[in-house]
């Protein structure tokens, strides 16, 4: 057990950027067979007396090492191999010494407090593998806040032969399979993947790598059904500047339940429209109110499942521009399992997801769907086909996602916006009173603890491939 101000700190930072060079060498063995596809060797970066700090990614996809300060509880890393930005007289000195062949390069960085070699930047592509750099236990697992907002988080580990330390891995997503008091063992334990905060915050390397991270990457804000007044007034006061704080590229919002809990109207549509979504999905609930369908029939930024009938207006495709211009397709489908669907998806789906990648690299498909078993069916389908596959019509934020091995993001449930001291949006008593008796009660929406839920997914736009799917959740006062 550790105590209060026992433990001294090594830290290791995840920087995201856009590929890696082919100027990284760090003098591996010619045969990619001696390794899992994805998993680090065994190469030790840096020391610290007799601790090992192993390489946490796979050394194809590092971009650049660097050192810098930390803070003044940071212990000094000893580095491996040979600075790059290193003076004249330190180059000579390394020469005549014979020490200026080693394989593994890196930076010396400024900023930072304590020992100048008090913090290891790692950079990487955003979505790349994180692995244990210690064999020990996790002590701790918590959020890294970046001007007020969850941005990933923080593990630590204490080594296994040296107790009294704390490696500390910032900058990633956590893999949810990892607890604290997880053992994990040096480049075999997954722990997380990397994340990519260039839009909030400056990367150290990025003064060396003249990159300032993953800047060409289209960032995608979903926001899950929108529920009632109270989810309407969420996104009319908040949507714009979440954009904002989140560098958003392109917003989807999901406005299945935006009209008094249950479907849309022409004049809710346009109001979400003008806060800040680029484009309005819909789901079972889409013909609830008859204004809508003259609506559909012309728009083209608001859209309905593609598995209705075809004689109805609308449309289960559209492509709008990010704003840096590039086409982003969005796909509309209502799952068939406890659902009146005329259609099952299966029947189309392949033909749409084809039509939509015809007209755009990025394409989002929103699954309105009851079951977990046909929404997680969906997104193995797709995987690699599409960027997301984004499930929404529970209300309820499942703790799955994930990047599937095909690059395509995928979230069981990606939540409610709306009043949550309820039950899925709707006045808990009025919910159970018709569960209890049995007989008709009118819904009314509830009012209490109103959320923001959703996804933010990052993917290349040459490719369409994900690399990164965070839940969002942003309380409204």
């Amino acid at each position: 057990m550790l105590l209060a101000g026992t433990a001294v700190l090594v830290t290791l930072l995840l920087a995201a950027f856009s590929a890696p060079p082919a100027s990284f060498q760090a003098g591996l063995p010619d045969d990619p067979a001696l390794f899992e596809t994805g998993r680090p060797p065994q190469l030790m970066i840096a020391l610290q007396g007799d601790l090992r700090i192993q390489l946490p990614v796979s050394q194809d996809s590092v971009t650049a090492l660097g050192y810098h300060g930390a803070n003044a509880f940071a212990l000094a890393l000893a580095p491996i191999g040979r600075q790059v930005n290193e003076g004249l007289f330190s180059r000579i000195l390394h020469r005549l010494t014979g020490n200026d062949g080693s394989s593994i390069t890196y930076y010396q960085l400024t900023g930072g407090e304590g020992p100048r070699t008090g913090a290891l930047d790692v950079g990487a592509p955003a979505g790349t593998a994180v692995y244990a750099a210690v064999t020990g236990t996790v002590v701790s697992i918590r959020d890294v806040t970046l001007g007020g907002t969850r941005h990933g988080h923080r593990i630590d580990i204490v080594p296994s032969d040296a107790p009294s330390v704390v490696v500390s891995l910032s900058r990633l997503r956590v893999d949810p399979a990892l607890t604290v008091g997880s053992p994990v063992t040096s480049g075999t334990s997954k722990i997380g993947v990397v994340l990519d905060l260039s839009h909030v915050e400056e990367q150290a390397l990025a003064k060396v790598t003249h990159d300032p991270g993953n800047h060409d990457a289209v960032r995608i804000l979903f926001i899950a059904d929108v529920f009632g007044s109270p989810g309407r007034h969420a996104i009319e006061t908040r949507l714009a500047t979440l954009r904002d704080e989140l560098s958003v590229s392109f917003c989807i919002v999901n406005g299945e339940n935006a009209a008094d809990g249950r479907g849309i109207t022409p004049r809710i549509a346009d109001r979400l429209l003008a806060s800040g979504a680029d484009v309005v999905t819909l789901g079972n609930h889409v013909w609830a109110r008859d204004e809508i369908r003259g609506y559909l029939g012309s728009s083209e930024r608001v859209i309905r499942p593609a598995n209705l009938s075809s004689g109805l207006p609308g449309r289960g495709l559209t492509v709008a521009p990010s704003t840096d211009g590039g086409p982003v397709a969005v796909v509309n489908l209502l799952g068939w399992l406890f659902l009146d669907c005329p259609i099952t998806p299966f029947e189309m789906i392949d033909e749409l997801v084809e039509e939509a990648r015809r007209q755009a690299t990025v394409v989002v498909v929103d699954f309105h769907a009851e079951a977990t078993s046909e929404k997680i069916a969906v997104s193995r389908l797709l995987d690699g086909r599409v960027t997301a596959v984004i499930g929404t019509h529970t209300h309820v934020q499942t703790a799955d996602a994930r990047v599937l091995p095909g690059g395509t993001a995928a979230i069981t449930d990606a939540g409610m916006t709306g009043p949550h001291d309820s039950v899925i949006g709707v006045e808990a008593d009025l919910a159970i009173r018709r569960m209890q008796t049995g007989t008709f009660v009118r819904f009314t929406p509830a009012k209490g603890d109103v959320r923001i839920e959703g996804v933010v997914v990052d993917c290349d736009p040459a490719t369409g491939r994900a690399t990164a799917i965070e839940p969002v959740r942003v309380e409204i006062d």
